[in-house]
């Protein structure tokens, strides 16, 4: 969605000299998208955490 909006801009700004009223849904879905990414990061990074304290005290209990 991020290169679908960047396309509409350069084409307003550059080639049409009008914009399109697309550009905001586009930007807005490219934006809700980013935040939709950043929270996948972040659990990855709590899962993975969680998974290496789980398993080094299952290694623990199994001695």
């Amino acid at each position: 969605m991020g290169q679908f909006a960047m396309a509409l801009i350069y084409d307003a700004f550059t080639v049409a000299h009008a914009p399109s009223f697309v550009i905001p849904v586009f930007g807005t879905l490219a934006g809700f998208e980013a935040i939709s990414v950043y929270v996948a990061v972040l659990d990855g990074v709590s899962r993975k955490s969680r998974i290496g304290k789980a398993l080094a005290a299952l290694e623990e209990v199994r001695g």
